[in-house]
């Protein structure tokens, strides 16, 4: 029995649709009161600087939904929530729904 190797473009193109289907069928969700800073490093669009402030006010106190991370992290508002929340972010298992208030109270 010979095997065929693929290689060139179509390797790449071939590795990539894999790669596609098993995302698909699998996301990755990342929560932001449980996965280490690489974890959330990793989500598209955040980069380890805001990870950081993640993770330090996370230090402080668990985030208790969305609206207390926009709250808390410097860097994340809504337009932001949303992407990262599409990338696979969560708190405590919730997706980002757009309502969050980013408001605080005196």
């Amino acid at each position: 029995m010979t095997r065929t190797v693929w290689r060139g473009p179509m390797t790449a193109l071939l590795h990539k649709l894999r790669l596609d289907a098993v995302r698909a069928v699998a996301p990755t969700c990342v929560d932001a009161n449980q996965d280490s800073m690489a974890a959330l490093a990793a989500v598209k669009g955040m980069g380890s600087a805001l990870a950081k402030n993640m993770l330090i006010e996370r230090g402080q106190a668990a985030y208790a939904d969305w609206n207390d991370l926009l709250v808390r992290v410097r860097g994340i508002n809504q337009r932001s929530a949303q992407r990262f929340s599409d990338a696979g972010l969560v708190v405590n298992g919730q997706r980002f729904d757009g309502d969050a208030k980013t408001t605080t109270t005196a």
